[in-house]
């Protein structure tokens, strides 16, 4: 009888529920975007030590050092000066990556682009 009762027990702990095979291949699916996400970046890291990036940092000047500022209808205001800047920048194929602030209202935009 005990044997009966052990081999009871087991059969239903290898059994698994509905609910536990679907946190399973939910856990599968998510390592899985791990490993995707691992290999896009070492393909990103790998086009970048082969040099395959240009980069280029530039100044925007602010409305203080002469930058044309625009009213716009919703109320906000764009800034003409930079926004001519980015605009032939992006024609010629540079990508702005990030903008950081200088001083006050000026702004130093990191760019790039492929050799």
């Amino acid at each position: 009888m005990v044997l009966n009762d052990r081999s009871k027990w087991a059969a239903q702990k290898t059994r698994l529920t509905l609910s536990q095979a679907l946190y399973q291949l939910i856990g599968k699916v998510i390592m899985f975007k791990h490993i995707l996400f691992i290999a896009v970046l070492i393909y990103s890291n790998n086009a970048l030590a082969n040099g395959t990036w240009e980069y280029q940092v530039v100044f925007l000047p602010g409305p203080a050092a002469g930058a044309k500022v625009v009213k716009q209808s919703h109320g906000g205001y764009l800034d003409t000066t930079k926004t001519d800047i980015l605009n032939k920048l992006g024609a010629q194929g540079w990508e702005l990556v990030s903008v950081t602030s200088t001083s006050g209202e000026d702004h130093a935009a990191y760019l790039r682009k492929q050799k």
